[in-house]
């Protein structure tokens, strides 16, 4: 029944965005329940969860100029990937994020590379299934690396979130 209450309140939004999806997974306590409930079920050999949340936060202080993170999933049935990086108008964070991720079958997708500034996106999805994941498919691992032009401070974090399993994106809110 809370997954079933936090799903409907979920689809009632009226963007998608990782803005919306922080807020939705940082304030309601009900929606983390959800989630935690999914992942548990996870460790049966059949699931069909409708949210996944995974949010990786990293820090690049005092410098570095490469780094990486890597996310292990349970078998994810993933259809949506949002990379969210909200710099709060830095321009000392990350410029380029390059994403691949790893299928359970071995099979590795990288995703188009990602280009962060102030002029440019400060987050980006994809459907996955237009990129080659076939519906169904198990996902186990998402690399996200990034890299600066130059050895600067910065403190930022990555989103990294698979969302909503076989419904269209653009439906929500409607």
């Amino acid at each position: 029944m809370q997954q079933q209450r936090a799903h409907i309140k979920f689809k009632s939004l009226n963007t998608i965005s990782a803005d919306s999806i922080d807020y939705i997974v940082d304030n309601l306590q009900l929606l983390n329940r959800a989630v935690k409930y999914t992942k548990k079920q996870a460790r049966g050999q059949y699931r069909n969860p409708t949210l996944i949340n995974v949010k990786s936060y990293e820090s690049c202080y005092p410098t570095v100029e490469y780094g990486q993170t890597q996310i292990l999933l349970y078998p994810g049935y993933l259809r949506y990937l949002i990379i969210g990086h909200p710099i709060n108008n830095r321009v000392n964070a990350p410029k380029y994020f390059n994403i691949n991720i790893t299928q359970c079958d071995g099979q590795e997708l990288t995703l188009p590379q990602i280009e962060f500034g102030q002029t440019h996106k400060l987050e980006e999805y994809w459907d996955l299934y237009s990129l080659g994941v076939v519906s169904g498919s198990c996902i186990r691992k998402i690399t996200v690396e990034w890299q600066n032009n130059k050895l600067i401070q910065c403190l930022y974090f990555i989103g990294l979130y698979g969302i909503i399993l076989d419904i269209d994106i653009n439906s929500i809110g409607q």
